[in-house]
């Protein structure tokens, strides 16, 4: 579980990336 909620901001932060 704790993987995951290190990967979820992580991913978040590329789909910004992404988007900006």
């Amino acid at each position: 579980m704790k993987k995951s909620a290190a990967i979820a901001p992580v991913q978040y932060s590329t789909h910004i990336q992404l988007q900006s």
